[in-house]
């Protein structure tokens, strides 16, 4: 099966997303570089048209984004098991009833507090931890294993060119465009999700931080990634 990639429509840019990454920040980058929007962009992706893509285009390269694995998944719990309303609400709902996940029932209201968002995060890194050791009924989902695995995936097909970190997006983007003859890349904007009611800066501890460490220790390690804070 081809990992989903995505490319600018007319420059010589493939992206290759890691869920739970700067996805849309990404893309809307990839977009604005041809003067296109979103929809524009090349998608679906099979053997085929990948090889044509790349034999169409010398000199193409390819990336791939990578966030800190704390930042990831907390966004993560945000958008899709805290959000009720999202393809998620089934594993939600049996977080909540089998799992125990102190989460609202519906819509997160003015009683769910700084807290009570911090406990239930640091049980959803529990469930994680415990479902990726295949010791929960849930499937392992792309948005929570870690970007180690996900690289190997891509890196069994069609390695990136190149990897670049979420806070070094500004200047490698722009430097990646210019190894394909546009120098006049624009810089990516930085996008705040609506999604999340508490930043991770205002529940960040060390117990998050050891939990997160824990689970994502191939992360941190293949990486170079340091404590969040």
């Amino acid at each position: 099966q081809v990992p989903k990639y995505i490319a600018a429509p007319e420059s010589a840019l493939l992206f290759m997303p890691i869920p739970g990454g700067p996805d849309q920040v990404v893309q809307e980058w990839l977009a604005d570089l041809d003067g296109r929007n979103v929809d524009g962009l090349v998608r679906n992706f099979n053997q085929n048209r990948l090889r044509n893509w790349k034999r169409d285009r010398k000199g193409h390269r390819s990336f791939s984004v990578l966030r800190h694995p704390l930042t990831r998944a907390h966004e993560v719990f945000c958008e899709k098991i805290l959000n009720p309303d999202t393809a998620y609400s089934q594993i939600r709902k049996t977080l909540r009833r089998v799992y125990k996940l102190p989460i609202p029932g519906q819509q997160v209201t003015a009683d769910y507090g700084v807290d009570a968002h911090r406990a239930a995060f640091i049980s959803f890194l529990e469930f994680v931890k415990a479902n990726l050791l295949g010791q929960t009924s849930i499937r392992q989902d792309a948005h929570w294993v870690s970007q180690s695995s996900i690289v190997k995936g891509f890196a069994d097909f069609s390695p990136p060119d190149i990897i670049i970190r979420e806070n070094e997006m500004t200047s490698y983007l722009p430097a990646l465009a210019m190894q394909i003859g546009r120098f006049d890349a624009p810089e990516p904007e930085t996008v705040i999700s609506e999604n999340t009611p508490f930043t991770l800066a205002e529940i960040y501890n060390d117990d998050i931080e050891a939990i997160g460490s824990d689970i994502y220790q191939r992360d941190y390690l293949m990486f170079g990634f340091d404590r969040w804070a």
